[in-house]
């Protein structure tokens, strides 16, 4: 079962991440400029927090967390929320910007590889509901190796995600510090 999730994991994570990359390239963002391109989107959500931790207002990319997108830090068009995955039916992976924190900064794990289940999905613009309220729409590489336009996160009048676990968001990249 370990072996057959590894497989299968290895076979999608590098479509997903490589697309958001090329994005991310495309859009005229260097190494230099803080974005830590990887195969696997925990490289740019640990390089995110790493650059947020060193206060690197040079690599203007920083990693907000969930109570931060929840209540102050509102999604902004070009913003990575970050995901957590479901890695077999029922079981989510259980990442957060404090158990990042601790296996990648102050875990004294600073250099090494990020390695596990994360999704990351570009915010592309915002919507109004039939119902009247507002949600943010996304693209990713999801399933199947397709590029999908979702539009299933609710945000509150102010911006802000109000109930991030509800979609698995454990963070955002915001492309600016905050």
């Amino acid at each position: 079962d370990a072996a057959a999730r590894s497989a299968r994991d290895e076979a999608d994570w590098p479509w997903s991440a490589a697309f958001v990359c090329s994005v991310m390239r495309s859009a005229g963002i260097r190494r230099a400029d803080g974005f830590e391109f990887g195969q696997r989107h925990l490289a740019y959500i640990v390089g995110a927090l790493r650059n947020r931790e060193r206060s690197d207002h040079a690599r203007p990319f920083w990693l907000v967390d969930a109570v931060e997108l929840r209540l102050e830090a509102t999604p902004r068009i070009g913003d990575l929320l970050c995901f957590n995955r479901e890695e077999r039916p029922g079981r989510w992976s259980q990442h957060s910007y404090a158990s990042l924190r601790q296996e990648y900064w102050s875990g004294g794990h600073q250099n090494v590889e990020p390695r596990g289940s994360a999704h990351c999905s570009i915010v592309v613009g915002f919507r109004t509901e039939p119902s009247g309220g507002r949600s943010i729409e996304t693209i990713g590489g999801n399933e199947g190796n397709t590029v999908l336009l979702q539009h299933a996160i609710p945000i509150d009048r102010s911006g802000g995600v109000p109930n991030p676990a509800a979609s698995h968001v454990f963070g955002m990249i915001k492309l600016t510090g905050c």
